[in-house]
């Protein structure tokens, strides 16, 4: 199996664009050494392999580290997304469609959903 995380931030006006992308070979075994950080920011690139990282105690402290920050990171925004389906109103419907098409690059089957863009 491979893991390949991606984290996109960019402006309203797509004038600035940053993607981090992590990418793991083997996620189930105790080998950090394959892990690849990746970094693009208006088309300039940056490459980091985590073997890098002075020792194998650093490099599985910063695998746990990120995976745990990364699920924490997922249920905030769960929370979140479920906190707003509580709330009825159209603004919080709207907030809540903009929100999967952002954070989840997902197209919904809702209708409501499909006619923000």
């Amino acid at each position: 199996s491979k893991v390949v995380t991606e984290v996109k931030a960019e402006n309203m006006d797509d004038s600035n664009t940053t993607l981090i992308r992590l990418t793991d070979e083997t996620p189930l075994d105790q080998n950090v050494d394959d892990i690849v950080l990746q970094a693009d920011q208006n088309g300039k690139e940056v490459r980091y392999p985590i073997q890098l990282l002075s020792n194998d105690r650093d490099r599985s402290d910063f695998k746990q580290e990120f995976y745990l920050k990364l699920l924490e990171d997922f249920l905030i925004q769960l929370l979140r997304l479920q906190e707003m389906q509580r709330q009825e109103s159209a603004k919080n419907k709207k907030s809540y469609c903009k929100l999967l098409k952002i954070l989840y690059n997902i197209e919904s089957s809702c209708p409501r959903c499909r006619k923000i863009s």
